[in-house]
């Protein structure tokens, strides 16, 4: 049946997001290297989270910070960063909608693996208790 189907598939995703979720507890993006990320991109595409494709998107980051002169083991905090190359736009360009794909796609690369992190670091844990 239909249902049969998608309990692999639904597995699978379970699997994912735990994978996904136990590489990224191990990192934090308001406090990461570019070594680091590089890193946290390479363990996140061995263990199947994301694609080739996928991985050659968030590598235009570790360039990103190279260009801009980051140290490999400098620590920064890229959400800070790509918030402030977004806010460097707007004031550079009259027209607000036009910040780039690719920096827009960057961004939300580090705020979702900033919420997993929060989700999953000690803040995560339930504190009601």
């Amino acid at each position: 049946t239909d249902a049969d189907q998608s309990k692999p598939e639904a597995a699978a995703g379970v699997s994912s997001a735990m994978a996904a979720r136990n590489v990224l507890q191990t990192y934090d993006v308001t406090e990461i290297t570019p070594k680091q990320l590089t890193e946290m991109i390479q363990r996140l595409f061995d263990v199947g989270v994301i694609t080739q494709q996928e991985l050659e998107q968030l590598a235009a980051i570790r360039l990103d910070l190279d260009l801009a002169g980051i140290d490999p083991d400098e620590s920064i905090d890229l959400l800070q960063f790509y918030h402030q190359k977004v806010a460097d736009l707007h004031r550079r360009r009259s027209d607000v909608a036009a910040v780039p794909d690719a920096l827009r796609r960057r961004l939300d690369w580090i705020e979702k693996f900033a919420l997993v992190q929060a989700a999953s670091g000690p803040a995560g844990v339930d504190s009601t208790v």
